[in-house]
């Protein structure tokens, strides 16, 4: 295992450990064993519907540069692929350009744009959300992480949709030697300039929005399981506030920062202490490590498979 590993693995057990230890011990197992054990399959179900809708995303997409593969192989890819999505800007993902290229033999440079418009999707699909909700319920931390998360998006998207832009960084990167083995070729520009069509974005955006919608609804049904209703706008809003926050912080899964201030935000509502840590918890648990989980069982069916 490498250093990065080890380090990654120990931060996990350093936040969780963390807010385990901000609650009593055993007011917190009281709290855990009050968790309506019926929501759990439900909850799980919703949040993998979010991977279906964002497959079937990930289908338009490949479809549109020339990559036309089956609804159930597109499902099993996307999965696969959200095995390191606890990556700075979920940028692991990309390890399925590699499995595409291994397999099917695309090359990374056609597909590899597709992780791009996938990641620049979800940020304006949550940014979307949380201004709609804002205007529904005013919290100035959403508002101030929202004002972030635009900026970081206007920087994405200069470089997504100028064609231009990218290629003047093309010039600059091959004028360094060592960044020229990185550098985007034309096959790249092909597939970005394919995906930046305002068709293409329309379809992206129209599976974004309700994907990210469903994940919402799975994690308002996590405070309900534990007795909290503040109603799924604010819930959805403190929810999407965290996850924003932990995107832009370019931290692997957002680690410490989303679980801090989704923790936080619950804590406005003078919650205890040890119901919020569990909800926080149960969060991360049944979104993000769900997801990765899964990703390395579907890894290890399709390298299995393809062996």
């Amino acid at each position: 295992m490498d250093r990065k590993k080890i380090i990654f693995i120990f931060g996990i057990i350093v936040v969780y450990l963390s807010i385990i230890l901000y609650s009593d011990i055993n007011e917190l197992s009281n709290t855990i064993q009050t968790l309506k054990i019926e929501f759990l399959p439900i909850i799980l179900g919703i949040i993998f519907s979010s991977l279906i809708i964002k497959s079937i995303r990930q289908k338009i997409f490949l479809k549109e540069i020339g990559v036309n593969l089956s609804i159930k192989k597109n499902i099993q890819i996307y999965i696969f692929g959200m095995s390191l999505i606890a990556t700075p800007g979920g940028s692991g993902n990309i390890i399925k350009s590699e499995f595409l290229k291994q397999k099917y033999s695309f090359s990374r440079s056609k597909t590899v744009p597709i992780v791009l418009f996938e990641r620049y999707h979800d940020l304006l699909g949550t940014i979307l959300i949380l201004g709609t909700l804002i205007s529904l319920f005013f919290l100035l931390s959403a508002t101030i992480i929202l004002l972030g998360s635009i900026i970081l998006l206007i920087f994405l998207s200069l470089i997504i949709y100028k064609i231009e832009l990218i290629k003047k960084i093309q010039n600059k990167f091959k004028s360094i030697k060592i960044l020229n083995k990185v550098t985007p070729n034309d096959e790249f520009n092909e597939s970005v300039k394919i995906l930046s069509k305002p068709k293409i974005f329309v379809k992206g955006l129209l599976l974004t929005v309700p994907a990210w919608i469903v994940d919402a609804f799975g994690v308002y049904l996590i405070f309900l399981a534990f007795n909290q209703d503040f109603g799924f706008i604010v819930t959805t809003e403190y929810y999407f506030t965290a996850t924003l926050f932990g995107a832009i912080s370019m931290i692997p899964g957002g680690l410490g920062v989303t679980d801090g201030s989704l923790l936080a935000l619950i804590q406005l509502n003078e919650v205890k202490e040890s119901v919020s840590s569990a909800i926080v918890l149960f969060v991360r648990l049944c979104t993000i490590w769900f997801v990765t989980g899964l990703g390395f069982i579907f890894a290890k069916f399709l390298f299995y498979k393809n062996s």
